[in-house]
């Protein structure tokens, strides 16, 4: 994949979640991902699979959430 290919899916997967559409997120992740957040919040970490970061990530900021 090429670089402008490579930021295309990373920019997209962004818009999806702005927009709330969680699965079209999650149909451009492959399960072998790394995603690193930066910082030094709760969440902040490197994920080393889809299913790590949606476990830690996604699931708790979903629509019912109570994460402050």
């Amino acid at each position: 994949m090429s670089i402008s290919e490579n930021k295309e899916l990373v920019l997209g997967f962004f818009d999806d979640i702005a927009k709330g559409n969680i699965q079209g997120a999650l149909d451009r992740m492959t399960e072998d991902l790394r995603f690193t957040l930066i910082g030094t919040t709760r969440f902040s970490g490197v994920f080393k699979s889809r299913k790590e970061f949606v476990d830690q990530i996604l699931r708790p900021w979903g629509p019912n959430s109570k994460v402050r």
